[in-house]
């Protein structure tokens, strides 16, 4: 019995000490834009240091924002990041009509491209803070798309990553037909 429990904490003290984490997450959604030629969708993200969880294995302070989107049907979806005090991110549209993001496990046989926006290049100490992510198409068809984003530290690993509303749009949308002035960040690349 006592060599069970030595080989148990032995065994225990070696995964603490290779630095086990586990699988890291990203997070996701699917949506729909309605089909006004302006409507438009916005997701407020707040990034932080990683805990060590399986969702957030880094202890690092997050870096970055990086968003994947996904059109599922109707009009090309374009994204964008945008952090208060810094330049908005490139826009990276996704024209490609794919499936539906799995939400269990944040894939889709089709992703677009990849867009971050990095603080830490634009002069921040660090990435930690609310990040606004700003969703809209290029026509008046209604649209269903999927998004996959996480938070990252300098390395490529995920970082604390959370939605301040969680699983729909931030409340500066006002019923998806106009966007509020403090995020005219993104609006006016």
């Amino acid at each position: 019995m006592k060599s069970l429990a030595i080989k148990t904490l032995t065994s225990s003290l070696l995964l603490i000490a290779a630095g086990y984490t586990g699988m890291a997450s990203a997070h996701c959604l699917n949506e729909t834009l309605g089909a006004s030629a302006i409507a438009a969708d916005l997701y407020r993200i707040s990034c932080l240091s990683g805990d060590g969880s399986d969702e957030a294995p880094s202890l690092l302070a997050t870096r970055k924002l990086a968003v994947q989107p996904n059109k599922v049907s109707g009009n090309n979806v374009t994204v964008q990041i945008g952090r208060e005090g810094f330049t908005p991110s490139s826009q990276s549209t996704d024209s490609s009509t794919g499936t539906a993001i799995n939400l269990a496990t944040c894939t889709a046989p089709s992703l677009g491209t990849q867009v971050t926006l990095d603080p830490v290049a634009q002069g921040a100490a660090d990435g930690n803070g609310d990040y606004n992510i700003l969703v809209n198409k290029n026509g008046s068809t209604a649209t269903s798309y999927g998004l996959v984003f996480h938070c990252q530290d300098a390395a490529g690993v995920h970082t604390t990553t959370q939605e301040v509303v969680a699983g729909s749009a931030a409340p500066e949308l006002a019923g998806n037909t106009a966007i509020s002035p403090d995020i005219d960040i993104e609006i006016d690349n």
